[in-house]
């Protein structure tokens, strides 16, 4: 993909010599996300990304102070909208704050009595749901080990 298109090519090229430990991210997020902005809107806007500002994204991802969801909408931001994607990321960095998450998980068990009934009688999947219900409050934006520690914590 990189050889055939020169554009992905030349973006993939300059974010990995800026942020050579994360070049698996910078080629996962290059094939699947900016080629789907691309394939689906154009390529009228893919100068809006630059190589600096997707090393500065990835580094983010690598640290995990912006997670999956966040990195796809915050290049889904500058694609459409254009701006510099390094400036922008302060809006889509992961919430840590553990008092804040315990608050989540507190409202969040207490909103879904029987699921937190079901996970304390052994059914897994509703420790998914409840961290899913956490994420989507959070707009994706809760750290998910974070988010998931608060409520295992709020389930005891």
């Amino acid at each position: 993909m990189f050889t055939s298109d020169k554009r992905f090519g030349d973006l993939f090229e300059e974010a990995s010599k800026l942020g050579p430990n994360a070049v698996a991210l910078i080629a996962n997020y290059i094939a699947s996300d900016i080629a789907g902005l691309v394939a689906k809107n154009g390529d009228n806007n893919l100068s809006h990304i630059t190589g600096a500002g997707l090393s500065a994204l990835m580094a983010r991802v690598a640290k995990n102070e912006i997670s999956s969801r966040g990195a796809k909408d915050a290049l889904t931001d500058v694609f459409m909208n254009g701006g510099d994607l390094q400036k922008i990321l302060s809006k889509y960095v992961q919430q840590s704050d553990a008092g804040a998450l315990e608050a989540i998980a507190r409202k969040i068990v207490g909103d879904y009595p029987q699921v937190a009934q079901d996970y304390k009688n052994g059914k897994e999947s509703a420790l998914q749901f409840l961290i899913g219900q956490g994420m989507r409050q959070t707009k994706g934006s809760a750290n998910p080990e974070l988010l998931k520690a608060a409520i295992l914590a709020a389930l005891t």
